[in-house]
């Protein structure tokens, strides 16, 4: 039955060497007031997205789902998507009630959201599929945010986004794969092929962002970006610097027969900076690991607390029995504590600071320590990184390209990182 649970809503919508590692311990399930439930007889959401809606420097959550699917003529599916505004604060996170985007205008064909600042505007837009027309050929729907949580439809064929084959169930994930301080997208699911046009097999797509912060513009798709290899089974993605050596890792969430289970992908980025992705390993760091009782779906990254690092969620699945009904377990809460309040004292002592902070454009770091910065990562309040930078650190450090709102700054040093927060104003 979870197969088939997951199988519609993917139809719908040794160990690397690390020398930073993160540490997840299970805290609770449906933490902070995060409601699943919605109206009776909706399923709970099946995607969940961690990002900032209302520019007060705290992560709110955007949920979507089925509403309701009918198989007895044909397939017959309506969708929702639905938010929780943080109402608590960025370290203590309270989430208010579950409201609906009004007028909201789903896809022809399924409902698979993504979100990202698209355009570097300061609002959270969203890209979806699938609209399908009259030929079956599918495309990508790119709802941009016009403010107060209300969207212009386009589609992304005039950003270069070329439309999908008939067929195609893909998964689309927005992320700075390439590191360049934009979102590209990439795509994970079922793509025809030659040998089965009709049900396809497990490909990734990825579409390079070559446009401006502002404008975006694309380049693809290009099939097994960066030397990913596809899976049989259909995958999904959560993204982050997982390991916390400043650049963007991956983990997948694998549709197996009878277990979904998470594979952390390292980046080791080549010398000329390109992404490079070792050999998966399965659930490191104290990540969940999955059974035949336990299923998950719907991974996701984000600083739920604004503790510096980033914290994971997924949504768990258990069935009663063989062949009995779904138990939604819940939004299951793994804390990182790699950091913690007794660590975060210790690092306070450090004599490092920022200034001035606030800041308009650019700050200076003073070290008056005996040790020297390795790094700079600095990050959104949502854990997403956002700039790395290398190298030497007298001259002042530039934040243009960047939207005014609440940073962690991550200083590198040897055998220590020091956190500290910076406030970009206009």
């Amino acid at each position: 039955m979870t197969k088939h649970l997951l199988a519609i809503g993917l139809m719908l919508i040794a160990l690397p060497h690390v020398l930073r590692s993160q540490s997840f311990e299970f805290h609770s399930n449906n933490p902070f007031g995060i409601q699943i439930i919605g109206e009776e007889g909706q399923l709970p959401p099946l995607m969940y997205m961690f990002h900032d809606m209302d520019n007060d420097s705290d992560v709110d959550l955007i949920m979507a789902g089925i509403d309701s699917f009918d198989l007895t003529e044909g397939l017959s599916v309506t969708f929702f998507l639905d938010y929780q505004l943080n109402l608590g604060t960025s370290s203590e996170p309270m989430f208010g009630p579950r409201q609906s985007f009004e007028d909201f205008k789903y896809p022809s064909f399924i409902f698979l959201p993504t979100a990202g600042d698209l355009n570097n505007d300061g609002r959270i837009d969203i890209v979806a599929g699938l609209e399908e027309d009259s030929t079956g050929t599918r495309r990508l729907i790119y709802y941009r945010n016009s403010g107060i949580n209300t969207f212009d439809v386009l589609l992304l064929d005039d950003m270069g986004i070329p439309p999908l084959l008939p067929e195609s169930i893909m998964y689309p994930k927005l992320m700075d794969l390439d590191a360049d301080g934009d979102l590209d997208l990439f795509l994970s699911g079922s793509y025809p092929t030659v040998d089965d046009p009709l049900h396809g097999e497990n490909y990734y797509l990825y579409a390079k962002n070559v446009g401006t912060r502002e404008v975006p513009e694309f380049l693809g798709w290009f099939d097994e970006p960066y030397d990913l290899i596809p899976d049989e089974f259909t995958t999904l993605f959560a993204e982050g610097d997982i390991d916390n050596d400043g650049d963007v890792d991956l983990l997948s969430l694998v549709a197996e027969n009878d277990r979904t289970p998470l594979l952390f992908l390292e980046n080791i980025p080549g010398v000329d900076g390109k992404p490079s992705f070792a050999a998966p390993v399965e659930s490191p760091f104290g990540l969940p690991v999955t059974g035949t009782d336990q299923q998950f779906f719907s991974p996701v990254f984000t600083d739920i607390d604004s503790d510096g690092d980033l914290d994971f969620f997924v949504l768990s699945i258990a069935e009663a029995d063989l062949g009995g009904e779904l138990q939604f377990n819940g939004l299951a809460y793994y804390e990182n504590v790699l950091i913690t309040a007794t660590d975060e004292l210790t690092l306070d002592r450090l004599d490092i600071e920022i200034r001035p902070n606030p800041v308009t454009d650019r700050f200076y770091i003073e070290n008056h320590t005996t040790s020297s910065i390795e790094a700079i990562l600095i990050y959104r309040t949502d854990g997403t990184l956002v700039r790395t930078i290398k190298g030497e650190f007298e001259e002042d450090l530039r934040l243009d390209g960047l939207v005014p709102d609440t940073y962690f700054v991550r200083i590198r040093m040897k055998n220590k990182d020091v956190i500290r927060k910076v406030v970009l104003i206009p």
